[in-house]
């Protein structure tokens, strides 16, 4: 590693103190060398550096190093800093962002290396669709024929299209297999690509850099780029599938039959062992209700939740309530604890404020879109240090709703708008009056909801509610038709039709809500948001939505079955016996 090798440098150096015949490090040779044949040998850096551009177009893959170490090479991957523990946070610039931004290669290794600026500091990459450089010491330069293992890279299988991601360089096993998408037309079967955009993939290594570096994909193996479905969904956008049919699929396909009992993981794989346990048992409404309500696809929600908590089975899950690993707690308590109170705060949060008010408010100067991305745009570019994040989302959605029956796949059309400096969103599909402006758009992707002669209707991103609140019916623009660079499932372009169920909570709240108007598809089934009223349980709704409530008069626990227990020890909840004593006289156990 080269911080290694800095430091063997500096010991070098001090020994020549006790033995003049020791060689300094400032005296190792600059090598030109190809296919493991040195050429040249120089003193200086500069006329290494001289002789390896005059002569670069002579050789199939020319290589200058410092010893051991590759300073420049025509063809090879970079290797990200990786100490073993995740604990090395790679800053590098931007230069498609034109903003400073961080990686960590315990998500994703390898990048395609572009160059090397002629003072031998900076080292030039593509990854996940973004363009950078970085410090050459956060970084390892591997020239292509001299890899042992092969790099990170997409294979279009039989059933499955599928990245394949690199954590280490040492073995040839993929640490990651992300299926993303059925297979791809515009790709042979069987065969692997390499690709670090997921957009245009090559069979030949070498060409891709070539494209790379000319700024261009017209040697692809695909004439059209490819953009995942579900990576590039925003998240203003409805499922297809009722609170029923995923409460149907976790009991009768996954098997969870009730919440974690306690928290065991004794394979280390991350996730409780109890395989029919999950933190997300008797929780999935509201996924749904916070989708009509923040506007938040209540699929694209349970994905990333399933992605994030390992199906409701980590022990963030169990021992914080928390199902996205992000801290967005709306109460002080909560902050204190940094412990969401109940799941349903933790998926309330994420929606409401991580989302809603948070990624799709254009006004940010980090806003880049509500969908997943990549590390150039939507929420992978804001949420976290893995590059492939956006992939991982799509990948979880992609799998969710295949195994449910793929009603949600190809349902929108998307349009994508690629290097703006600045677009304006329009009230009118005349074009003539201005709802706002977003600068500096690197990669957005929008839903289209009808065409025009020379505009688009569009879903915004922003809510123009102050609470968060999302109207699918007012929350719409129109945008110059030519801004857009590609139209996802043009075919695809349709509006839905709403109808507003008002609730009534009484004298309880839904939230901080005493009524609340919410907006489904005309042919949804409404649900019931669970409102709460002290010293009452929750009932449902009469005919007119008004909420109902039966008053407690008492709660007793029967601990008579359960025998005396010491610290640590586990509890059999089944031996408690609750009883809820109502004013009506009833009594519920």
């Amino acid at each position: 590693m080269a911080y290694i090798r800095r430091i063997c440098e500096v010991i070098i150096c001090l020994l020549i103190l006790i033995d003049p015949f020791v060689v300094c490090a400032d005296d190792e040779k600059y090598l030109i060398s190809d296919n493991n044949e040195t050429i040249e040998e120089f003193d200086s850096y500069s006329d290494a550096y001289s002789y390896y551009q005059e002569h670069i177009d002579e050789y199939d893959n020319l290589i200058m190093s410092e010893g051991d170490t590759v300073i420049h090479m025509e063809y090879g991957i970079v290797e990200f800093m990786n100490d073993g523990a995740c604990g090395i946070d790679i800053e590098y610039h931007s230069t498609e962002k034109d903003e400073d931004d961080y990686l960590n290669s315990c998500y994703g290794v390898d990048g395609a290396y572009l160059y090397t600026d002629k003072e031998g500091k900076k080292v030039y990459f593509v990854l996940s669709g973004d363009t950078g450089y970085t410090d050459i010491d956060n970084v390892i330069l591997h020239p292509y024929e001299k890899l042992d293992v092969r790099p990170s890279l997409y294979e279009n299988t039989e059933d499955h299209f599928i990245h394949k991601i690199k954590t280490q360089l040492e073995q040839d096993h993929y640490t990651y297999s992300l299926k993303l998408d059925d297979p791809l037309d515009s790709l042979e079967k069987d065969r692997e690509y390499y690709s670090y955009d997921g957009h245009y993939f090559y069979d030949d290594f070498r060409v891709m850099t070539d494209d790379y570096r000319n700024g261009i994909r017209d040697n692809a193996v695909n004439a059209e780029a490819y953009y995942n479905y579900y990576q590039y969904l925003p998240y203003r956008t409805l499922t297809n599938y009722s609170v029923e049919d995923l409460n149907t699929y976790f009991s009768d396909v996954l098997g969870i039959d009730g919440r974690l009992n306690h928290y065991r993981d004794c394979d280390g794989d991350g996730a409780a062992d109890e395989i029919n346990r999950s933190q997300l048992y008797g929780e999935l409404d509201d996924f749904l209700i916070y989708q009509y309500m923040y506007g938040t696809n209540g699929m694209m929600l349970l994905s990333t939740a399933i992605s994030e908590s390992s199906y409701g089975r980590s022990k963030k899950s169990y021992s914080e309530n928390n199902l996205f690993s992000i801290a967005a707690y709306e109460t002080q308590k909560e902050l204190e604890h940094s412990r969401y109170d109940t799941i349903d705060n933790s998926v309330y949060s994420y929606s409401k404020y991580f989302i809603s008010k948070m990624l799709a408010n254009h006004m940010r100067s980090d806003y880049t879109g509500t969908h997943p991305g990549n590390r150039l745009s939507g929420i992978n570019v804001s949420y976290c240090l893995d590059s492939y994040y956006g992939e991982r989302c799509a990948s979880s959605y992609y799998e969710l709703d295949s195994k449910l029956g793929g009603r949600d796949r190809d349902v929108y059309a998307l349009g994508i708008i690629k290097d703006a400096k600045s677009v304006t969103f329009y009230k009118d599909q005349e074009l003539e009056n201005k709802r706002y402006v977003v600068k500096d758009i690197d990669e957005l992707s929008l839903v289209i909801l009808a065409e025009y002669e020379d505009s688009y209707k569009i879903q915004t991103d922003y809510s123009f509610s102050q609470d968060c609140l999302y109207d699918f019916e007012d929350c719409i623009a129109y945008v110059r038709k030519d801004v857009f660079s590609e139209i996802v499932n043009g075919g695809n372009i349709f509006e839905n039709e709403y109808v507003t169920v008002h609730y009534d909570f009484g004298d309880g709240r839904f939230r901080d809500y005493t009524s609340l108007d919410m907006k489904y598809r005309k042919d949804d089934v409404p649900l019931e948001p669970k409102a709460r009223r002290e010293g009452y349980e929750f009932a449902g709704y009469d005919e007119e939505r008004f909420a109902q409530y039966r008053q407690i008069e008492s709660i007793e626990l029967n601990r008579k079955n359960v025998s005396a227990v010491g610290l640590n020890d586990d509890i059999d909840l089944k031996g408690l016996n609750l009883k809820v004593r109502y004013a009506d006289g009833e009594i519920s156990n």
